[in-house]
């Protein structure tokens, strides 16, 4: 079955979150994450690191791991002000470790 690549910015940031829980030890909460992605038309199963466009997505996410690395505290206080608990993208999408 041939299926249409969801939209880079989708691919984006499914890699900014993995980046994140790699980087800051957040773990993904499932029904949250499959509603942010549902309101951009996508499937978690297109955007999962294992999924067919898992490379693309593992590429940006080696980049973002690394960037975010580099000013961990930061990188990860803005993560949670998006992604966590009351975030401003996906509120309750990260919780922590």
């Amino acid at each position: 079955q041939i299926r249409n690549a969801p939209p880079p910015r989708s691919l984006e940031t499914a890699a900014y979150i993995y980046a994140v829980t790699n980087v800051c030890g957040f773990r993904i909460r499932p029904d949250p994450f499959r509603e942010l992605f549902a309101k951009q038309g996508v499937t978690p199963d297109l955007v999962a690191l294992r999924g067919p466009f898992g490379h693309k997505i593992q590429s940006m996410f080696v980049v973002m791991s690394n960037g975010l690395a580099q000013n961990r505290d930061a990188a990860c206080a803005a993560a949670w002000t998006e992604f966590g608990r009351d975030g401003s993208v996906a509120a309750g999408l990260l919780e922590k470790g």
